[in-house]
Order: structure tokens, then C-alpha cells, then sequence
């Protein structure tokens, strides 16, 4: 097991951790791949309990990716323990591998993002779209 650290050296949690989007495959002995970590443009593989309740955490994302069908969706996480931060993920399937196992993209939206198609429709994604690309930008 390897211990993920957060820019200030404590150990990584789901409450922490701050990335530009994962992709956990439904085979649990395959690795997380987390893409944009603390805004760095590289990707990192680790193992799914690397990182406390991260299992617990994407499971129900995953479900729910796999019952939409492929259909990209918006979860709204809100737990019901205290200290667990409420967040807004899109989830979706990403990919299958040849041994039947899917890919789950888990990309962060603000908060503020609403759950109807009309008002993303008008929601203003510009900073959002800016925050994310930069996260990729290749640095010279």
C-alpha cells in the first residue's frame, strides 16, 4: 500500500484530495488513474485503498455509471456524515478493456453546477472550462 501525500506532506483523503479527474475500472486489482493531481498536468496510478474511503467513496458512482448505460450524468455527493464535504461529480463509462471490465471517468464540477438541462443550458462553465484546461496545458 502506498501513502499518497497532499502538498503540505499529510496523508491524501477523499476530503482532500484535489484532482482533474479519475478513471477506476470496476476490476478493484487494477489500478486509479488520477489525472491532474494538486494542478499538476501528470497522471498517477495507485490502488484503490491507497487513499481512505476511496472505495467507498466511487462505488456508487460506478453503479450509477453502469446503469445510465454510458450516458455522461451529474451526482451530487452529498453524504450524510459530518466532515465529509458535499461535491458535484459528471460520471460516465470511459471504456472497456478485453477482459470485460469498464472504465469510469470521475471528472469534479463546482458546487454550484445545477442538476436540470435547462440550467446548465445557462450555467456559465467559462471558468470551470479554464480551471480544467490549464490543469493539462503542456508546460514549456
Amino acid at each position: 500500500m502506498t501513502t499518497l501525500l497532499t502538498p503540505s506532506g499529510e496523508p491524501e483523503t477523499i476530503l482532500t484530495l484535489d484532482y482533474g479527474y479519475m478513471l477506476v475500472s470496476t476490476d478493484p486489482k487494477e489500478p486509479v488513474r488520477l489525472f491532474g493531481r494538486n494542478g499538476s498536468s501528470a497522471a498517477e496510478e495507485f490502488g484503490i485503498d491507497d487513499i481512505p474511503s476511496l472505495r467507498a467513496f466511487v462505488a456508487p458512482i460506478m453503479e450509477a455509471a453502469l446503469k445510465a448505460g454510458g450516458r455522461m450524468q451529474i451526482i451530487h455527493f452529498a453524504p450524510h456524515e459530518e466532515g465529509i464535504r458535499e461535491m458535484k461529480l459528471v460520471a460516465g463509462l470511459r471504456a472497456m478493456n478485453l477482459r470485460g471490465h469498464h472504465l469510469v471517468q470521475i471528472i469534479p464540477v463546482p458546487l454550484d453546477m445545477p442538476l436540470d438541462s435547462d440550467g446548465q443550458l445557462s450555467y456559465d462553465f467559462e471558468p470551470f472550462e479554464a480551471t480544467f484546461a490549464s490543469r493539462f496545458a503542456v508546460k514549456h
